[in-house]
């Protein structure tokens, strides 16, 4: 009952809030674990040529808040909306991927540090009914990872399962 209770909280309708609480909970032991020299920053993962900042620049360099947008080569679309500092992506990122006709089909929280994604990471789907939690450390996928689907009607609940995620990236977008 427990875990039913948790896997709730964490994919409700207050799961960003969640999120952020825990890697608030959590940032002295990330901050322990995060190597700058063993570490996957998250735009340079993305062909130079495949996407576009919007934002301000100082002086050559990212800057405040920002948009990247970029194409897969699916067509599908993806934004991404999050504070830069010294042209480097820091703490809260939110991205939105949509079809190629621009319908949104799910979003994630994440986190970053110095570039690099480094924290807790949710993903909540709107027309795929799915959801996934789980742990960057160093820009790779990290230890546990809990997946929950729902059924093509969108009931919630109607599968889950937890796996260990090796320590590279599984999905490129």
């Amino acid at each position: 009952m427990m875990l039913k209770s948790w896997l709730q909280m964490i994919f409700g309708k207050n799961g960003d809030k969640v999120v952020q609480k825990m890697q608030e909970w959590a940032q002295i032991k990330l901050d322990t674990a995060f190597d700058p020299d063993d570490s996957v920053k998250f735009l340079e993962q993305l062909p130079r040529d495949s996407w576009t900042f919007y934002g301000n620049l100082v002086d050559g360099m990212k800057q405040s808040k920002g948009k990247v947008t970029w194409c897969s080569k699916n067509g599908f679309k993806h934004e991404l909306i999050g504070y830069f500092h010294d042209n480097e992506l820091v703490g809260n990122i939110h991205t939105k991927h949509l079809d190629e006709n621009g319908i949104l089909l799910s979003q994630e929280l994440l986190f970053c540090k110095q570039g690099v994604l480094h924290g807790y990471h949710l993903s909540w789907g709107i027309g795929s009914n799915d959801s996934n939690f789980g742990l960057y450390i160093n820009g790779r996928k990290h230890g546990a990872h809990w997946y929950a689907f729902s059924d093509k009607d969108g009931v919630n609940g109607s599968g889950s399962f937890l796996f260990k995620a090796n320590n590279m990236m599984t999905e490129t977008q």
